[in-house]
Order: structure tokens, then sequence, then C-alpha cells
């Protein structure tokens, strides 16, 4: 049995100014929102739409005998004396799609409330091609399905995956809609020095100005430099004005150990996607592997700052934590054709001196109204409690999560605003794989994840 819940918080600010009066405190209990209660639901992500109180969330199900489905629900949040609550308004139904296996569901919000979800689709899991479906749901609680499926990569030799979009957003042209989408894809890098790559980034640029009809704009764009092995399970961020995209990823044996995390800034401004800098080392400890690269930057106007989250076991312990580093994007700063990190590596987890399992998955946003950091994973083993089928006490993996603000740094990293804290009430069983959005217009931030048996792993 696996279930996917959200939870909602706020950041509650006594002053304008940061004090050690600040509050954190959760709005409402956990809500599931897949109805199966026989499905692996799993695979979550999730998107506020541009009205600030609906969210689309996004999910695989394996509840049909035809293989993996995408399902989507969206929820509403109002506003009452004790504070916001969620609500379904709409869903889970499942994507209509013309393929018996689709799986890595990405959603990703545009304007005037509609949404575009992406995904891996083909008959098995070894021909998977990348596909896009665009729809909207309205103010007065209308669903509406406003594009055919649309085949994103042009590629089609080998396997396309880990599928990922985000709307650009160019104050010189905003009458024009575009959405960069990038993926990794298996052996479509050219062999270099007898080395075949497995997995490549890529990207491709459209025009979404009609959600109806999608319109490429240019080429598919390799992102990654370095060929020999895998650039695979990317993530991005959009600047909020400027039409540019950050693209991070892992890149295996590049830095002389099984992983490290890499990026790239792309040009979005134009008819096609371009480089906007050279590929650049996200971590700055070379020891050890590092992995599960995010991104995320500041919601303000104008800024510039984005702050990247990833696992690294950054010492000779045989766990992973959660690290955190900062960066200014802004490109009258750049150095080598790179942008300027603004502090070294910093870990973000505290359980790790107690605890001698894996922190994983970690996930980053930022708040709306305020330029807050909030990171998010998976801690292994962390929880402790009654396994309501076992009648045991167990251990069990958990949430957990923790803010910082981006205006209060020094070369040691973000200032932190709370201690390392569990999203979820439940103990019974796993929880994990954390996304997260920011919803309303303060600083609200809305949290989903899987919560299984225990059973499997999800």
């Amino acid at each position: 049995m696996n279930k996917l819940l959200i939870f909602f918080f706020i950041v509650a600010f006594i002053s304008s100014v940061f004090t050690e009066d600040s509050c954190l405190f959760a709005l409402d209990d956990e809500l599931i929102v897949n109805a199966e209660d026989q499905s692996e639901d799993k695979l979550s992500s999730i998107a506020t739409l541009s009205d600030t109180i609906h969210t689309v969330m996004v999910w695989r199900s394996s509840n049909d005998e035809d293989g993996y489905n995408i399902k989507i629900a969206i929820l509403k949040t109002s506003d009452t004396d004790s504070g916001a609550v969620p609500e379904h308004v709409y869903g889970p139904i499942k994507l209509e799609t013309s393929h018996d296996y689709n799986t890595y569901p990405d959603v990703t919000a545009l304007e005037d409330n509609e949404f575009i979800v992406t995904f891996s689709a083909g008959t098995s899991d070894e021909d998977l091609d990348i596909y896009a479906i665009g729809y909207s749901y309205t103010t007065d609680d209308k669903f509406e399905t406003l594009s055919n499926e649309y085949m994103i990569n042009t590629e089609t030799d080998d396997n396309q995956e880990y599928p990922t979009a985000r709307m650009v957003h160019d104050s010189s042209n905003t009458e024009q809609k575009k959405v960069l989408f990038v993926w990794s894809s298996k052996n479509q890098d050219p062999v270099q020095s007898g080395v075949v790559a497995s997995y490549g980034v890529y990207a491709q640029l459209y025009d979404v100005t009609d959600v109806e009809n999608f319109q490429s704009l240019g080429a598919e764009l390799r992102i990654n430099d370095e060929i020999p092995n895998s650039q695979f399970k990317q993530h991005m961020w959009a600047h909020t004005t400027d039409g540019s995209v950050v693209v991070v990823w892992e890149s295996a044996n590049q830095d002389g150990f099984a992983s490290g995390v890499y990026g790239r800034v792309i040009e979005c401004t134009g008819d096609l996607a371009d480089f906007k800098s050279d590929e650049f080392q996200v971590n700055g400890n070379n020891l050890y592997n590092q992995y599960q690269i995010a991104v995320a930057g500041s919601r303000q106007e104008g800024s510039y700052q984005v702050v990247f989250t990833w696992a690294s076991k950054h010492a000779a312990q045989s766990y992973y934590e959660i690290f955190q580093r900062p960066m200014d994007l802004d490109p009258t700063k750049y150095v080598d054709n790179k942008p300027i990190f603004l502090s070294n590596d910093t870990l973000v987890s505290q359980n790790s001196d107690s605890n001698s399992y894996d922190m994983e998955d970690p996930m980053i946003t930022f708040t709306q109204q305020s330029n807050y950091v909030v990171i998010g994973w998976t801690s292994e083993n962390q929880d402790y409690g009654l396994n309501s089928l076992t009648k045991k006490y167990e251990y069990s993996d958990g949430v957990y999560f923790r803010i910082f603000d981006l205006i209060d740094w020094d070369s040691t990293g973000l200032k932190d605003i709370n201690e390392e804290t569990a999203i979820h009430s439940e103990l019974s069983f796993d929880q994990s794989e954390v996304k997260m959005d920011y919803f309303g217009t303060s600083d609200d931030i809305i949290f989903s994840w899987s919560s299984g048996s225990g059973l499997q792993k999800i």
C-alpha cells in the first residue's frame, strides 16, 4: 500500500527582519491525495498554478494491469480563521496517453492557470521517448485538456528519460510563451577516445504561446561538454526575468570519483536555446561521491541568486549527507565564462552524527514573498515507531526539511532559520521522495511525498 500525502507549513515572521522570535508551524494535517489503496504510487511532482491557490500533483501509478500510468490531482487551499485548509477539487484521474508504459512525470505551471505535464513513455521500459500534454484548470473549477500528446525529443534510437520542463521568463518578449524541456538521452553522445557515453543531457526549446500547438524552436541541444560515461538525472530552474535557465546533473567519473554534480546556464531569449556559460562543477569537495542534485532560485524580480542541494558522502564515512551551495548567476560577474559561488559546500542535514544511514533525494524551493530557501530530503531509518502491520516498534525512513535565509550568508554558507524538522507525522512506514512548491502570496510551502507500508521501498 503506497499513498501520496501533502502537508502544509508556513514561516511566520514576527517582524520584517529575522529575529529569534520567528516561528514555524503546520497549517493543517496530512492529506491523502491518491484514492487507490492497492497501487504503487511514487515519483510525484507538484506545481502551484498562477492563481497561487490551486496546486497540481502528478505521479506514477502501477494500479492498472496494462502497465504504469500517470495520475493527476488538483487541490485548492482555502483561507479560514485557523489558517489554510487543503481540499481536493479535481481527480485523481489517469492521464490519457497512447502508451502502456508511462513514467517520470513532471509538471510545470504556465500563465493563466495553464500547465504542462511531461513524461517518458513507450510500450516498455526499453523504448522510451519524451512526451508533453497541455492542460488548464480555471478559477471556476473547470479542467480542460488543451493539447494533443506531443513528442518532445528528435532522437529516437534509444531511451529518453528523466524529463523536466520550466517556463522561460523573458522580459524582452512578454508576448511569447516558451518552455525549455530537458532530459537524459541514452547512447546519443558521440564516442570519445573509444568510450561510449551511456547517457547525456539534452534540451529542446518550445513555443507554447498557443498551448494547443507546440512549436519547436531550433534543434536539440546537448548540455554537457563531458562525453565519456554518463551525464544524467538533471534538474533545472528558470530565472524570473532574463530568459536564462540553469541546468544541473550528475556526471559519472568526471571529477575522479564515481559521481560529481555539474551545471550550466542556458540562454533562451531568442528562437533557440544556446549556451550562456561554460559547464561548471557544483561540488567544491572533489572527494567521494556527489549525486541527486536539485536547484532553485530567488522569486524576487531581478535577483540572480540560486542555491544547489545534493547528497554527498563528503568524508570517509559510508553514508550520504545533504549539502547546499549558493551561486550568483549575474552574467556581469562571470569569471572564465562561469558564474561565481557565494560560499563553500555547507552541510544541511543534522542527524548524521548519531545515524550511520543515508540522507538522500534532496529537493529545494524558495518562498514566494521572501528570500527563504526550503530544502527537504529523505532520512533513512531516522524515525522510530509502532508498525501497524507487524505490531512491533521499528525504524523507518522519514522526510525532513530546513529553511535558510538567502540574504544572510557568508563564506560558510546561508544562515539557517530552523533546526532539522520532520514534515510527516506518520512513523509506522517509510516516508520518501519529498517534493515542494510555494502557494499563496506569502511564505507558505506545500510538501508532497510518498508513504508506504514498508513492504516496498517507494
